[in-house]
């Protein structure tokens, strides 16, 4: 069996899943296809440092999402599969050895 899209989107990053929800949107058929065994590119969360801790891989890239108008108009969609966006009085901060930190 075939299958055929509009429009067939390569990497479930942050760009591919605004543009494959806004095609959809539109009447398009679309397939988005990720090599990765988690879909959200820079914007996913993982054990990257010590056991016990959990860090975005790229968090700055979240705002850029949060702020454009895709997300207003299809933010909750995630949220029906168990994910949200999570707001954090300190967003960014690199900390150092002698347990000091810089945030921003």
């Amino acid at each position: 069996m075939e299958n055929r899209f509009d429009a067939a989107l390569i990497g479930a990053g942050r760009n591919s899943l605004a543009a494959a929800l806004d095609l959809s949107a539109r009447g398009w058929s679309v397939g988005v296809f990720e090599q990765a065994p988690v879909a959200g590119g820079a914007v996913t969360t993982g054990g990257y440092t010590l056991p016990g801790f959990r860090h975005d891989r790229a968090a700055m890239n979240v705002p850029l999402f949060a702020g454009r108008p895709i997300f207003k108009a299809c933010g909750k969609k995630p949220g029906r599969h168990g994910r949200a966006l999570m707001h954090v009085g300190r967003p960014l901060a690199s900390g150092f050895p002698d347990v000091s930190w810089a945030g921003v």
